[in-house]
């Protein structure tokens, strides 16, 4: 298949790794100076489940490039969306522009992202819950560190691009299931990272830490909080949340969460995709979020601080 990666991150640069054996993949980067820098370094990619370390050397464009007219990428049968969830927009507008009526796929932490590509791809339009672990120690560096599927869906059911999605990944022996609760789903990942990924962050710990007392029982508290929100919205959850959260930090406990990093390198996070969500809907119930609130009210102000400091 015709395969376009929009995002040069941990998981764009872990799926490259992946789908180059059986498709032709075109890798989407950020700007221009990004995509030069991969064009003549590489990403190294250390995939330590399957004990294989190699440098990529991806077909690059520039996203500008694309929107702009200034790149043609082509006929695609699938284009994945690996950027952070705040340049969702910015993504989907590249997405618009590749040709062939693809599938897109959506892959961002929180519940906006593939609700706003439905809105514009309709039933092209994908999402993909990733569970395995990858993350970027460097710029031009990604260790994937822990094993995972990814589960794929639409609200729309079983469509001809959830198929083709399948496919895509099955093909290149990526594990991949089909879920019929996406919703479901997509709410379970997101209680998840509510606990560990400002928890981390704060604290500057990595992932197990988050397993272990005292902070477990406080992680625990701030998934029951999120888990009060979905029960209220009618959500059925496809696994226990806090038992799903305990078994993640564990099993990707010597990952440094994407929230960590972006804190670290003082970049802005995605807590509005996580924690601000819980917030937003936990208002509009009538319910408080206490400790999801605190969360995102430090994080926004670490944010705040790094913009200050530059």
């Amino acid at each position: 298949m015709e395969v376009v990666i929009v995002g040069s991150g941990a998981v764009g640069s872990a799926l490259h790794l992946y789908l180059k054996k059986r498709h032709r993949v075109t890798l989407i980067a950020r700007n221009r100076e990004r995509r030069d820098q991969i064009a003549l370094h590489g990403i190294e990619v250390e995939d330590r489940v399957r004990g294989v370390r190699e440098t990529i050397i991806p077909r690059v464009l520039a996203a500008e490039d694309v929107v702009e007219g200034l790149e043609s990428v082509g006929d695609a049968d699938v284009v994945f969306v690996a950027v952070k969830a705040y340049d969702i927009e910015n993504a989907l507008n590249v997405a618009k522009r590749i040709s062939g009526d693809p599938c897109v796929v959506t892959l961002q932490n929180g519940i906006e992202p593939y609700e706003r590509s439905l809105q514009i791809f309709g039933d092209r339009a994908v999402h993909g819950v990733v569970t395995f672990g990858a993350y970027r120690p460097s710029l031009d560096r990604v260790v994937i560190s822990s094993s995972g599927k990814i589960y794929v869906g639409s609200y729309l059911g079983r469509t001809r691009c959830v198929d083709t999605v399948l496919q895509c990944l099955r093909d290149a022996e990526v594990d991949a299931e089909y879920v019929d609760n996406l919703r479901g789903w997509l709410w379970l990942k997101l209680l998840v990272n509510a606990a560990i990924n400002p928890l981390t962050a704060l604290l500057k710990v990595k992932n197990g830490v988050v397993a272990q007392s005292p902070l477990k029982e406080l992680a625990i508290a701030i998934v029951e909080e999120g888990l009060e929100v979905v029960k209220r919205l009618g959500i059925e959850l496809p696994l226990d949340p806090r038992e799903v959260m305990i078994r993640v930090a564990r099993e990707t406990g010597e990952n440094i969460s994407s929230m960590l990093q972006d804190v670290v390198a003082c970049r802005r996070t995605e807590v509005d995709y996580i924690n601000g969500v819980l917030i937003r809907y936990a208002e509009q119930l009538g319910l408080e979020a206490k400790l999801n609130r605190a969360l995102y009210t430090l994080i926004k102000a670490v944010e705040s601080l790094c913009l200050y400091h530059r």
